[in-house]
């Protein structure tokens, strides 16, 4: 993770929603009751329209946020600047005790999809090569078509024209860009 995905990890999910429920709290000595209210919080994803679910990054946002905390400590040993931040985690080590196993949980079920989706393979390629081969088709029949000609293909007619600023404005160079409007069949 980049320093400003840290970053914005941190102060979106974590400082963010602190001072936004307790405007009045102006340093990092988080309450035990305000702490805890927060990892109430955050333990689902609320947005709009849906009912809330349970956020699948819960740990590893307590990892983030006890993991500054630890830092901001470690440095105020090296400079004592830093002191007057340091301040106890308001996250528990017990609490992040299961990461690791979630971050094996997570693998596991990543490469369980790919073990199921890897059979399909082929059936993606081809799909993709017949729509490949039916656009280039379209386009040699575009670039064969003079603009202001119809062109029918797969059933569908189209008319080739040029935009409406190339009509008016030389910027377009010598050969207009040509777009197609589809007529109805």
């Amino acid at each position: 993770m980049s320093f400003n995905a840290l970053v914005v990890h941190l102060v979106s999910e974590f400082w963010a929603d602190i001072e936004s429920h307790h405007p009045d709290l102006d340093s990092l000595n988080v309450p035990a009751d305000v702490a805890e209210a927060w990892k109430q919080r955050v333990r689902f994803v609320t947005t709009k329209n849906r009912p809330p679910r349970p956020r699948k990054s819960y740990p590893q946002l307590l990892m983030k946020v006890r993991s500054f905390y630890l830092d901001i400590q470690e440095w105020a040993l090296e400079d004592p600047y830093w002191a007057q931040h340091a301040f106890p985690s308001p996250v528990r080590r017990t609490e992040t005790d299961g990461v690791a196993k979630q971050n094996r949980a997570t693998a596991a079920a990543m490469h369980q999809r790919v073990r199921e989706r890897l059979p399909k393979l082929p059936v993606l390629v081809e799909t993709a090569e017949r729509g490949l081969t039916a656009q280039q088709a379209l386009l040699e029949a575009a670039r064969a078509t003079p603009i202001g000609g119809v062109q029918v293909h797969n059933g569908i007619s189209y008319r080739r024209t040029t935009y409406r600023t190339c009509r008016t404005v030389r910027s377009c160079g010598d050969v207009p860009p040509a777009h197609w409007h589809g007529l109805s069949a």
